[in-house]
């Protein structure tokens, strides 16, 4: 669509809506964030180009690295062409776990988690592997108040749901 040696008005507007795909992310967001303790949880795309990145780490998350995993990857396309909105921000403690590797960070610290069946179950992480996980869960006697604690090995087909607890404690 070459019009008296330019562009037309209309390629130009396709080209600047044009959509940024997931894979184009992701690619670029694990090149970045390789050889590093930093990790991709996950990538949403909303219409319009609205992109959300969400990243973790062993030892956590800070802004810094929102920002250099931001430049990176915005440096990579031209907004003269295309037209987005990119955020990327760690994956909180309130947010799912979503990622196997999430779960090392959260040993030996309190999750609460939502069954298939929707019982929640809050405990201790004390270990996990590709096949599920083991919580330490506290159950208060209620006639003697006395505390009793039980281990117990979730499936992670079993599980809907799986969230870091946080303790002011």
């Amino acid at each position: 669509m070459i019009w008296r040696g330019l562009m037309s008005p209309l390629l130009l507007v396709i080209i600047y809506n044009m959509l940024i795909s997931e894979k184009e992310i992701k690619d670029l967001a694990a090149e970045h964030l390789k050889g590093s303790d930093k990790f991709l949880v996950d990538i949403n795309i909303k219409p319009g180009n609205k992109i959300s990145v969400y990243i973790d780490g062993d030892q956590g998350v800070t802004i810094a690295d929102c920002a250099k995993t931001s430049r990176f990857i915005e440096q990579h396309f031209d907004r003269d062409l295309i037209n987005f909105e990119l955020n990327v921000s760690s994956s909180g403690v309130t947010q799912p776990i979503k990622v196997l590797r999430q779960y090392k960070k959260y040993i030996g610290k309190n999750l609460q988690v939502l069954l298939n069946d929707g019982i929640k179950l809050t405990g201790k992480l004390l270990n996990y592997n590709e096949e599920g996980l083991e919580i330490e869960s506290e159950k208060r006697e209620k006639k003697s108040k006395q505390v009793t604690k039980q281990k117990q090995f979730i499936q992670f087909d079993d599980i809907k749901q799986t969230t870091g607890v946080i303790s002011f404690k």
